[in-house]
């Protein structure tokens, strides 16, 4: 089976200015609009990574995460309803040194008048330039 490749998803974030196109060349799909993170692999109900090439060209990560589960990731994931990791390199307009962001877990994050929030898990992640 040849690789999967995927088209990244650019979210806007007021924080993004244009550096994804600046420093790290990226073509971002709007001029003049902020993008703060791409999500390079994810299965969200409302966001959905996207084979960008070969013959599976244009399906979901969600449809072969259902229809090809085993043969592509393997036969431990069988609990999993959806794929189950987020990849989001993080790409701050950092102008120098080191960045530490940690997050909470989801317990300390869930609003109470929100069934439907995604908590973010414990993490912490280190950016530098």
């Amino acid at each position: 089976m040849e690789s999967l490749t995927f088209a990244p998803l650019y979210m806007e974030r007021v924080w993004g200015e244009r550096e994804l196109e600046r420093v790290y060349g990226r073509s971002l799909p709007t001029p003049d609009r902020p993008y703060g993170e791409s999500w390079e692999i994810v299965d969200r109900e409302n966001e959905q990574s996207v084979v960008d090439q070969g013959p599976l060209g244009g399906t979901t990560l969600h449809e072969r995460w259902t229809h090809r589960r085993e043969e592509i990731f393997g036969s431990r994931y069988e609990k999993h309803q959806r794929f189950p990791i987020l990849i989001n390199p993080f790409f701050p307009a950092l102008r120098s040194g080191l960045r530490l962001l940690q997050r909470p877990s989801p317990q300390k994050q869930i609003p109470s008048n929100n069934t439907k929030f995604l908590g973010k898990a414990d993490r912490i992640s280190i950016f530098s330039r």
